[in-house]
């Protein structure tokens, strides 16, 4: 309360520009005012809203002065101190939009509108840009709120409008999987358009709301036949059908909803209507859902049942790969591994499949044929690159020890001991270059040894497969093979075959306009081997030569995210206050472009980089100001949340706020284990203790789990008195932290060890 009464008598103080005017001040007392003690201690609650009026204050002044960027921030934060903030977001929607920060502003209107959800135009802008960045679950909820606002008003030409959002309601809730409610919308919609008349709808609201006809009405089934409503789902696809007749298409949707419905009969009727078509439309989900029927109609005669009708099918439509690829899996099951090749080489005649390329390292590795299985290996690594079910191939090869070691030495020969140079980089550079197939296999093995954790063998392998390699094909394979390593945090190989890669990049051309496309496109390409290059080598241990790299791909392509890569340099070698003279360069010279996503993203990074340095530095005040400011900006990034909550935590400090932040990171990211380990951590602060060690109990799940949580699991134990587990835990952050180098903590666990 006395913060209020000097903030009033301040304001009240001032003249008329501003300026503090002292003879404005009567009835001052002649004796000193004496110190006010509560009765009873200002709650957290209470001081929070203390702070709000003050920032509010200050921010009105601050308009006043039309001083628009101040005064927002205080608004900002006040709406953070706020239980409603609501009264505060009008304030921040329109200075944002003032000061050209559109998207902070939208951000904010979102807030606003899920609050005080009345403007139903408002709404529906709002959740366009919402679902036009990809975020369906929460725009459909705005348009929850649009439907209602539209179906109080019951002028007739708003029924066209109401129609119209009920359809993209539906749409909407469709894409976040709410199937019962996008049924309910779709429902309206179709009711709205079988009687157009009634609901006022035109020649262009029909277009608008059904222009997509079949399309529309396949989504909508789709709707309906997901939240269980299976008639409706059949009349929509019957009107699909009407207006785009394919034979296929209506088959396998009646089939779907015969064996929902139960009538087996009909389900076999229909899908033989499919197959009979010779179509691929629904992929394998078609042939599935024919070993469903044949199970239940079959018995034990089932599955030689369906090999031997879908057989009969595949002959007759050999280009149909989804039946090919499906016939694949079942005889490879059943271990029929020629049939499954021969399956698996009819898919790939008639298109290349990640399902056939994979199919065939999994058929050869089932028949121990390392020749074959190399090359499968090396083919679809070309085809499809290591994506995650080609990755999940090479796991599950790499658990075989026999297998592996077969590839291993298969490999081995491919690169003859003839071929096999001295340990100088200029004896590969001298080597003649393997022929296509060759290298593939050779590349596959490397690929394999990093996935057994074989980094020395994966490393020579790749150095021997692209030996001798020039141009585009060296600079690619090399660039590969380093980020391969790197991934796999096998640093210095990393770095060394990055280097490789730079050597293999032709001079830059200067001269013909003719060229400066290709000029720029081998400068940025330069530049990214550099980005590259300078993370591995700090990785490695090699900070001069990080930062030198570093410096050279500043001086080809000066991006934020590659200008970024000095200062990450300088904070991973714990040179902290060099990192942030760097991350507070960078803030000067982006911070204020406001116009572009990419940047504000960009800026954003910077300062949830530049805090974690000054956490390091103790610098507590200026890490929580930069966390703020991303706040400020983002008003709902969880990753600022938690670590400003945390930050309180660790201090002691605003405990309920910093609850409510880590419970809304964790609710956005539950898997998150620094997440959980930062609201056990508010937890313990709150003596709340058999929950601080029940979630971070849920942060240890992981591997590799950091240090930190470890100790901090040691501290909620050792205060529920469990003696034991907490040593345990304590063992194992001393542990991490030796891995990590971090002499500081390892001390202060022996002393919790000795207690």
């Amino acid at each position: 309360m006395l913060l209020l009464f000097a903030l009033a008598q301040s304001a009240l103080a001032q003249g008329p520009d501003g300026v503090f005017d002292v003879a404005g001040v009567t009835g001052l007392p002649e004796e000193p005012l004496q110190s006010f003690t509560p009765a009873t201690p200002r709650s957290e609650a209470d001081a929070d809203a203390v702070d709000a009026t003050a920032l509010i204050t200050q921010a009105r002044v601050l308009q006043q002065r039309e001083e628009w960027a101040p005064a927002l921030a205080r608004y900002q934060r006040a709406f953070r101190y706020l239980r409603d903030g609501a009264p505060v977001l009008q304030e921040i929607v329109g200075l944002s939009f003032l000061l050209g920060r559109n998207l902070t502003a939208a951000r904010y209107a979102v807030i606003q509108a899920e609050r005080d959800p009345r403007d139903a135009d408002l709404l529906t802008h709002l959740a366009d840009y919402l679902a036009q960045r990809g975020d369906s679950a929460r725009a459909a909820a705005l348009y929850d709120h649009v439907v209602r606002l539209r179906e109080k008003q019951d002028a007739t030409d708003e029924a066209a409008t109401l129609a119209r959002a009920q359809y993209e309601r539906g749409r909407l809730h469709y894409l976040s999987q709410n199937f019962v409610a996008a049924s309910d919308a779709f429902s309206f919609v179709a009711d709205a358009v079988a009687h157009r008349d009634k609901f006022g709808l035109s020649k262009d609201d029909m277009t608008r709301l059904m222009g997509a006809g079949h399309l529309t009405y396949t989504i909508m089934g789709e709707a309906h036949f997901q939240a269980g409503r299976y008639g409706r789902a059949l009349r929509a696809f019957e009107k699909a059908y009407q207006l785009k007749p394919d034979a296929a298409f209506i088959a396998y949707q009646r089939a779907r909803v015969a064996w929902k419905q139960n009538r087996l009969d009909e389900a076999e009727r229909r899908i033989e209507e499919y197959l009979a078509a010779k179509a691929d439309m629904a992929g394998e989900e078609a042939y599935e859902l024919l070993a469903n029927v044949y199970e239940q109609t079959r018995g034990e005669k089932a599955e030689a049942a369906l090999i031997e009708r879908l057989r009969k099918a595949s002959d007759a439509a050999p280009k149909n790969t989804s039946l090919a690829n499906f016939l694949m899996r079942r005889y490879l099951a059943a271990g029929d591994l020629s049939t499954a090749e021969a399956m698996a080489e009819r898919s790939l005649a008639a298109g290349l499949t990640a399902v056939a390329l994979i199919g065939k390292i999994d058929i050869y590795a089932r028949a121990g044929d390392v020749q074959r299985l190399l090359t499968a290996m090396g083919t679809a690594i070309d085809a499809i690159g290591l994506d995650d079910p080609l990755s999940d191939a090479l796991k599950r090869l790499a658990e075989d020890k026999r297998l592996t070691q077969g590839l291993f030495a298969l490999a081995d020969k491919i690169v003859t001991p003839a071929r096999t140079p001295g340990p100088a980089a200029e004896n590969f550079a001298r080597l003649p270059p393997l022929d296509e197939e060759s290298r593939s296999r050779v590349l596959a093995a490397a690929h394999l040894a990093l996935t057994a954790n074989d980094g020395e063998r994966a490393h020579r392998l790749f150095r021997l497969a692209l030996a001798g390699e020039q141009g585009e094909t060296a600079v690619a394979g090399r660039l590969s093979a380093g980020l391969s390593m790197l991934v796999h945090d096998d640093y210095a190989p990393a770095a060394a075959l990055l280097k490789q890669a730079l050597d293999a990049l032709p001079p830059a051309k200067h001269g013909p306009e003719a060229l400066e496309n290709e000029a720029q496109e081998l400068t940025h390409q330069r530049a990214r081997i550099y980005f590259y290059l300078a993370g591995a080598l700090e990785l490695a241990g090699d900070t001069a030569a990080a930062l030198a790299n570093a410096e050279n791909a500043i001086l080809l392509d000066a991006t934020l995210d590659i200008e970024e890569r000095e200062a990450w340099i300088l904070y991973h070698a714990r040179r902290y206050d060099d990192a942030r003279a760097v991350y507070e360069t960078l803030l000067n010279k982006y911070g204020d472009r406001w116009g572009d996503s990419d940047v504000r993203e960009g800026v954003k990074s910077l300062r949830l980089a530049v805090a974690a340095v000054c956490v390091e530095l103790k610098d507590f005040s200026a890490a929580e100001e930069y966390l703020e400011q991303v706040l400020d900006e983002f008003p709902e990034d969880v990753g600022a949340m938690n670590d400003l909550g945390y930050l309180w935590a660790d201090q002691n400090q605003h405990l309920q706020r910093a609850l409510a932040m880590t419970r809304q990171a964790v609710a956005a990211e539950p898997d998150n284990p620094a997440y959980r380990d930062s609201l056990g951590w508010v937890y313990y602060r709150l003596g709340r203790f058999e929950e601080a060690a029940a979630e971070i109990e849920l942060a240890t799940k992981g591997e590799d789990t950091d240090g930190v949580i470890l100790e901090h699991l040691g501290d909620a134990y050792a205060r529920l008195g469990e003696a034991e587990a907490a040593a345990e835990a304590y063992e194992e952050a001393a542990a991490a932290y030796k891995k990590d180098k971090r002499q500081d903590r390892i001390a202060q666990i022996e002393q919790k060890l000795d207690r």
